[in-house]
């Protein structure tokens, strides 16, 4: 199984059509929906827009003859789209893919180095109800790794690429059931064991994401 990352940007601009679709049909749907409770035996899926984090071993990140400069340039907004099954109402099994962010890594020299990632995970989630419509709830589970280093100097590009690995995805957050339908939720994420030593280089991400969710 092999995903190039630059098809996961394309799947990202898809489900950018897909969140606007949701969003305009959302008025339509204004009327309270059944307390949580009351949830079970139902499929759901989302899109989410995050702010992601990477931290790189560094050891694992060189150019023969160039110092690394200080600090890592990280500008990134991610999206991310999930899809489950409510066991309980407190209890649903979910299933992620979520884009990492980009980092870069400069050079005395005038190297640059990027390291891109993303990650399919499978989670239990678990909830604590708060009111009928909010409540908070907690996730983990393994996941599935991909990332890719490029490293440019002197007119030069070098890619090294890590198709798969798998590692162990956290996370945290809370939810809110705007009707019978649609709902939103925030959330913080961990991925640990991302990439290799070797190549691209070893690296941890936490994500922190806004999300609408549609339950069929």
């Amino acid at each position: 199984m092999s995903l190039s990352l630059a098809r996961h940007r394309g799947l990202a601009a898809a489900l950018s059509v897909l969140a606007g679709h949701l969003l305009a049909s959302l008025p339509a749907q204004a009327q309270s929906g059944p307390p949580l409770s009351e949830s079970a035996g139902r499929w759901y899926a989302g899109f989410g827009i995050g702010r992601p984090h990477q931290s790189l071993k560094t050891e694992d990140f060189s150019v023969p003859g160039q110092a690394r400069q200080r600090g890592i340039d990280q500008k990134n907004i991610c999206s991310k789209l999930f899809g489950g099954y409510e066991l309980l109402p407190s209890l649903s099994l979910e299933m992620q893919y979520a884009c990492l962010g980009r980092a870069e890594l400069k050079y005395s020299g005038g190297a640059r180095e990027t390291y891109e990632a993303a990650a399919l995970s499978f989670t239990a989630v678990g909830r604590l109800p708060v009111t009928d419509q909010l409540s908070l709830f907690a996730k983990g589970g393994p996941s599935l790794h991909w990332a890719r280093s490029e490293l440019r100097r002197s007119g030069l590009r070098d890619d090294r690429e890590n198709k798969l690995r798998h590692g162990l995805t956290a996370g945290i957050g809370m939810e809110y059931r705007i009707n019978e339908h649609y709902g939103l939720r925030t959330e913080l994420e961990t991925f640990q064991g991302i990439g290799r030593k070797q190549a691209p280089g070893r690296a941890s991400a936490h994500l922190v994401s806004a999300s609408l969710f549609y339950r069929f």
